[in-house]
């Protein structure tokens, strides 16, 4: 998995061969990425710890021959994005599910 840290932007590239697009789930939140792999061979989960700068609501996510990248904005400096860490009355974490084109 690279992360290449732009100007503006991070972006995160891994490469996923021989898994379909429906198969991916992507969740990012304040506390960092999950990409899960599920299909009836393969049950795999990738996390990673995203940098405070980053919005953690993904601006893009593609995947095209095996490759998937997905594009976070930097957050401008001093703007606070504001995420719901918990749900108390389920007890679980909230965080964004987002699709890939």
């Amino acid at each position: 998995m690279d992360v290449l840290d732009e100007e503006e932007e991070v972006v995160v590239v891994t490469e996923l061969s021989g898994v379909e697009k429906e198969d991916i789930s992507l969740y990012a939140s304040k506390d960092g990425l999950t990409i899960s792999v599920d299909t009836p061979q393969l049950k795999h989960q990738k996390e990673l710890p995203l940098p405070e700068e980053v919005d953690p609501k993904p601006v893009k996510a593609s995947y095209k021959n095996g490759v998937l990248a997905i594009l976070f904005k930097k957050k401008s400096k001093g703007e606070k994005i504001r995420i719901q860490q918990l749900n108390r009355a389920r007890k679980k974490c909230v965080s964004s599910r987002f699709s890939i084109s």
